[in-house]
């Protein structure tokens, strides 16, 4: 015997001979019951029509500021709204009410023609002219509680079977498809003047693609779900059909959950990192009506999207880890609600293999997200990616993202991990000037910063290059090559020991300016209290080069510069005659030359040689991190501090409470040429830092160190090619010839050495035998899944036994295109070698040359692909780890 409960289910899990419709939406479970009980409580006693009459015969606006005061961000002030009085909206930050406030009462009002009539939307107009919706604002957020409350009436009637229930979620789901068709078209955007269009005029002029909407903000948000879903249940409602004869399912089904998906799909496909939103509603909807057109065309686009919209390597082409992980997030929900969707036969086996794809794809793109990923499983903070809070912390391993163009040098564990990284990305989207930054992360904090995202008034300064640790040229802003041309990887090395080094240039940053724009990164040592970064950053052209270095976004921090004495300074590091005043609204920007205008309380001195620094964290006082740097001619230093964002959140009042420390060196001169060569310790008691000497030598830098318990690290790096220099180390007279190398040592024994693109080195009595590396033509290439997990392979027409599984494989095209691929194994042949690579050989020959078939796909004159293996010579002598 079934109890009332489980009959209900029954039907509506269509598990009777009646043949009612399988639910597509989860159902809820009956621990819901009680919360979903409560949620409808408040407009129990309203009879039908009364219910009815509050769904909103117009369309709301949902961004929305007070003009009363600072709180919230991106134009929303922190509202607080209720059922009990729905027609007003109350600001949670300085407690005024409107709309009816005598001191901000509405000015104006926009007409807009309806089916039957016109619409009136009442506003008030700021003394700047910038119009706010109060009435409108209150309507978006009843719209929001009624699509919500409807849903929850129909999980009751599934979870109850009281027919109560079902009448009044129909009663809504009716009264919307009343309204719906005739909402206005409007254009709602946080910080721009709201727009509006008659219903039947879904187009503005001058606004893009889902910008117009009728339903949410933008049109990605078009379809409600929460109504789908109360039809999805309501549908089977025996007594729906009775309802005026059929018109209100017909009414349902056609002009609301109809309508909406009409009004959304009318828009182009862009293929952005919020179309799968809407994929997911398509496939709700269509499979709550039975539309396999719906279904099947969302199948067709996430395959499309999936083959032609993410790099070489599988991430997202946006390179913000955060929208990386949204899409992830989003396709694993659309893929979901597929699951159990079988293709009508008419496309059944092209729709089949379409789907296949598309989940081969978001296995590889899962993976690409992972390689973003800190020790402690946050995602590196660049460009425009979230910060938040990590967890327990895993190994850290060095690696190249390639397609992101983003190197990782890591060593360590737990808290003992070490993480820095080197950034040189492109992307159409969510991108940062930040051209050759770093960052650092031990000890389970961040140390040297990127901001990442922000939704709040200064999002100007995340932008800004001066707010990056990199370098700025002119005062200016760098560009952004979008199509992956300019930024070139020149070399990547990990031993995964004690020992990583990547460089990357980037021509595009200041194209106009700089013949070169290059940057060195060598992490020595295999955990956080015992780590050194060398840095070597060289730039060719401009008059005037900053080098700058910002303290940690998370936390307070302090920077001094031991033994010099810094001036006060009156001025500003912006360039003369340029015009700054902070934004107050996140769309505010402030010009190529206005990211300096940030920085405030200056202090300024000079020097000729080489400059100490010291970063604190008074939070943590065993985390210090010291910095040696020599521009390698005479500089200005100075000291200031700059945003740090972070901890105010999304409250733009709050951001004047939070700075942090910067250091900027700057040089200046007629076509200038500097070298900027750092060395980055962090600083453990029993084995510090005693002394930095870098040498500023004719074919490279040189890089003395020595520890206070007698290890030494002697690291060379080349500047124009071959470094070809010799330095008295205390193993003896070293001479090499080679682009990058490191000997580590304790007294006068050598323990280790790296060579790096190498002729020759020797050392005292030692000659050491040194790999030259490879270089030639690649003879054939495919991007076929194969052997430990390789997305292809590249062949070489010579026999290579092996190739060190830390060395990236360099491919050049004809127009100086330059990609780098993940060396997994060889598979040696005759008289060549195929490379299993782990990112996809995603290029094909074509009568016109080579294209690019991941994004951004073009096409390159030309039919020649070369390849570069770098040499490497890893030696030890000694242990392991000195």
């Amino acid at each position: 015997m079934h109890s009332r409960t489980e009959i209900v289910a029954m039907i509506l899990l269509g598990m009777t001979a009646m043949g009612a419709p399988t639910l597509v939406f989860p159902p809820p479970t009956k621990s819901q019951e009680a919360s979903l009980r409560h949620a409808v409580e408040p407009l129990a006693k309203l009879d039908d029509t009364a219910l009815a009459a509050l769904v909103p015969t117009q369309s709301g606006i949902f961004f929305t500021d007070c003009p009363n005061c600072d709180g919230g961000a991106q134009d929303q002030a922190n509202w607080s709204w209720s059922i009990e009085d729905p027609h007003h909206i109350t600001c949670r930050t300085c407690g005024e009410t409107y709309p009816g406030n005598p001191r901000y009462p509405d000015t104006g009002t926009i007409r807009v023609r309806a089916p039957h009539g016109e619409h009136v939307y009442p506003y008030y107009q700021r003394p700047d002219g910038y119009r706010i919706f109060f009435r409108a604002h209150a309507d978006y957020l009843l719209r929001e509680y009624l699509a919500r409350y409807c849903r929850d009436l129909a999980q009751l009637y599934y979870l109850t079977g009281e027919d109560s229930y079902a009448r009044r979620a129909v009663v809504l789901l009716n009264r919307f498809a009343e309204v719906y068709p005739g909402y206005a078209c409007k254009f709602d955007y946080p910080f721009r003047q709201k727009l509006f269009s008659p219903y039947d005029k879904p187009h503005i002029e001058g606004i893009g693609p889902y910008r117009v909407s009728k339903w949410s903000w933008w049109a990605y948000m078009g379809i409600s779900r929460e109504l789908v879903q109360a039809y999805d249940i309501c549908r089977a409602w025996p007594p729906l059909d009775n309802l005026e004869g059929g018109r209100v399912r017909q009414r349902i089904e056609n002009d609301l959950i109809g309508g909406m998906v009409a009004f959304v799909m009318a828009n182009p496909e862009v293929y952005s990192n919020m179309s799968p939103v809407m994929w997911c509603d398509f496939i709700y909807a269509g499979r709550v009506l039975g539309r396999d057109d719906w279904v099947v065309e969302t199948i067709t686009r996430a395959d499309r999207f999936m083959r032609e919209h993410f790099l070489y390597d599988g991430f997202w082409k946006e390179p913000a880890p955060s929208y990386c992980q949204q899409v992830i997030g989003l396709m694993d929900v659309v893929l979901t609600i597929l699951a159990p969707y079988t293709p009508p036969a008419t496309a059944g086996p092209a729709a089949k293999a379409a789907l296949a794809r598309v989940r081969a794809a978001y296995a590889t793109l899962v993976n690409a997200y992972h390689m973003v990923l800190l020790p402690d499983r946050r995602p590196i903070p660049i460009n425009d990616t979230w910060v938040h809070a990590g967890k327990a912390t895993h190994e850290a391993r060095s690696r190249l993202i390639p397609g992101v163009e983003l190197s990782v040098l890591a060593a360590g564990n737990a808290d003992r991990a070490v993480t820095a990284w080197l950034e040189n990305s492109s992307g159409p989207g969510h991108k940062h000037n930040d051209a050759l930054s770093i960052g650092l992360y031990a000890g389970a904090r961040e140390v040297l910063r990127d901001l990442g995202y922000t939704h709040t008034a200064w999002r100007a300064w995340t932008l800004n290059m001066a707010s990056h640790n990199t370098v700025v040229v002119d005062g200016l802003d760098s560009t952004s090559d979008t199509r992956h041309r300019q930024n070139r990887q020149r070399c990547f090395v990990t031993d995964q020991r004690e020992f990583s080094l990547t460089e990357a240039e980037n021509s595009a940053a200041y194209a106009d300016r700089c013949g070169r724009f290059r940057r060195t990164l060598m992490l020595i040592g295999n955990r956080a209290d015992d780590a050194t970064v060398i840095d070597v950053f060289q730039v060719h052209g401009g008059k005037q080069h900053d080098w700058l270095l910002h303290g940690p976004a998370a936390e307070t921090s302090t920077m001094t510069l031991p033994g010099r004495s810094l001036e006060a300074f009156s001025g500003t590091l912006m360039n003369p005659g340029t015009k700054f005043h902070l934004p107050k609204a996140e769309s505010e920007g402030v010009g190529p030359a206005g990211g300096f205008g940030f920085i405030r309380n200056l202090r300024r001195g000079t020097t000729d040689d080489t400059v100490a620094l010291e970063l604190t964290l008074p939070a943590k006082p065993s985390l210090r991190l010291r910095t040696w740097l020599s521009a390698g001619q005479p500089a200005e230093l100075f000291l200031g501090e700059a945003p740090r964002i972070r901890q105010a959140e999304r409250h733009d009042f709050r951001l004047p409470d939070y700075y942090a420390p910067v250091l900027c060196v700057r040089t200046r001169g007629d076509d200038l040429h500097t070298t900027f060569a750092a060395v980055h310790h962090l600083v453990a008691p029993q084995h510090p830092i005693e002394s930095v000497r870098i040498l500023h030598l004719p074919t490279a830098v040189w890089f003395h160190i020595a520890y206070a318990d007698g290890r030494w690290d002697e690291a060379v790096i080349g500047l124009d090619g071959m470094a070809d220099e010799h330095q008295q180390t205390p193993a003896g007279d070293m001479h090499v010839k080679a682009k990058w190398a490191l000997i580590r040592g304790r007294g006068n024994r050598p323990l280790s050495l790296h060579v790096v693109g190498g002729e020759s080195l020797t050392l005292g009595d030692m000659n050491i035998a040194v790999d030259p590396g490879r270089s030639g033509k690649v003879v054939h290439w495919q991007a076929t899944p194969g052997e430990q997990g390789s997305a292809g392979w590249i062949e070489i027409p010579e026999v290579l036994p092996d190739i060190d599984p830390g060395t990236a494989l360099l491919l050049t095209f004809p127009d100086d295109t330059v990609r780098a691929f993940t060396p997994i194994t060889t598979r040696p042949a005759a008289d060549s070698t195929r490379i299993f690579v782990r990112e996809r050989p995603a290029f094909e020959t074509t009568k016109d040359g080579i294209r690019l078939t991941a994004f951004p796909q073009r096409t390159i004159s030309g039919n020649t692909v070369r390849y570069r293996l770098v040499g490497v010579t890893h030696v030890w002598m000694g242990d392991k780890t000195p």
